[in-house]
């Protein structure tokens, strides 16, 4: 995902059904499963039993408001939250404050999605860390780490899981402008590489944050990228262009420039998989329930079956035309790791 930043800071500057808490408050335990994007968190509404909806609403410190969708149902078996936490640090950890702040006992949490590759892997792998590192920048550019780990019985489980799990070497292009296409009925793309499934405790994952400590606004039905909500679930009401402003609104001052620059300066180290989520993820969950994150590189990867563009923004069009293919690799594995999970904690 950290492969995307520029693309998202080219764009910044270019540019139901309410439940109430009370309906799951409740002694069920479940785990919670997010994704950044709608192309990522896509595969699994598609294949879950869906029986409700939680729309909230929430203002951060920066009065950013903020709405969140948490869907309720069953998939694999498993009783489970699902939820779009949108790109970034700081839309990450809200999301899952709000899962583990508004509802019951959550007994895990699973995040799945694509990644950017430090070209020591191909495009279409999946990476699972065991160790994860958060950077945090705040609006000065002063920079916190911290680290985090991912749980040894929920590794595990997903090493057993993935010894049935078959990648393939044909990715689809996806329903981009999420207008309601399947994606798996959109032109193919075939990759000579085999897709591999890495695991272990010298695999370490970096998520970061370029933003200055704010959220990065969506675009209310915009894309399976930027888009506000799942490409299920897409609508625009009328208080969400407005909302997108206000969220946006801290990126049109020329401290966007300084967010960049402290985050450029911090550089990429020798980390296996970089991201903007998954250890943010990790930070709240932390104490609370077992954590896992499962990463498919997009870009920035080996074996790239088309004409290879030059220069800083040649991870761009890798982005855009492998997203779903990374996304779907990753959900694979982590569903797998979800019917293995079932079979050993019934």
């Amino acid at each position: 995902m950290s492969r995307i930043i520029r693309s998202l800071l080219a764009v910044a500057l270019l540019s139901g059904i309410a439940v109430t808490q009370s309906a799951h408050a409740d002694s069920t335990c479940r785990i919670l499963v997010l994704g950044a994007m709608p192309v990522e968190i896509g595969p699994f509404l598609a294949r879950a039993r869906i029986h409700d909806r939680v729309d909230i609403s929430t203002t951060n410190r920066y009065d950013q408001e903020q709405l969140k969708s948490f869907f309720f149902g069953k998939l694999e078996g498993i009783e489970v939250i699902m939820a779009m936490t949108g790109i970034g640090t700081v839309n990450a950890i809200e999301t899952t404050q709000l899962a583990f702040g508004h509802f019951g006992c959550i007994s895990g949490v699973v995040f799945s999605g694509v990644s950017g590759g430090t070209g020591n892997e191909y495009i279409g792998d999946v990476l699972v860390p065991k160790t994860w590192t958060l950077d945090r920048f705040n609006a000065k550019g002063t920079k916190t780490s911290s680290s985090y780990v991912a749980d040894d019985q929920m590794l595990q489980a997903a090493k057993t899981a993935s010894n049935r799990v078959s990648l393939s070497s044909d990715g689809h292009v996806g329903d981009c402008g999420c207008v309601g296409i399947d994606p798996d009925a959109t032109p193919t793309i075939h990759f000579a590489h085999r897709p591999t499934i890495t695991f272990g405790s010298g695999l370490t994952g970096r998520s970061s944050d370029p933003f200055g400590g704010h959220a990065f606004p969506c675009v209310p039905g915009a894309t399976d990228t930027f888009g506000c909500q799942p490409c299920k679930f897409q609508e625009v009401s009328s208080s969400e262009p407005a909302r997108t402003v206000t969220t946006a609104r801290p990126f049109a001052t020329p401290q966007f420039f300084s967010w960049y620059q402290a985050w450029s300066a911090g550089g990429t180290g020798t980390f296996g998989v970089e991201d903007m989520e998954s250890a943010a993820v990790a930070s709240v969950a932390q104490g609370k329930a077992p954590f896992i994150a499962f990463r498919s590189p997009s870009d920035g990867g080996k074996g790239d079956p088309l004409v290879t563009v030059p220069g800083p923004f040649g991870f761009l069009p890798q982005f855009l035309a492998y997203r779903q293919y990374a996304a779907d690799h990753a959900a694979a594995v982590a569903l797998a790791f979800l019917r293995e999970w079932k079979v050993e904690h019934p």
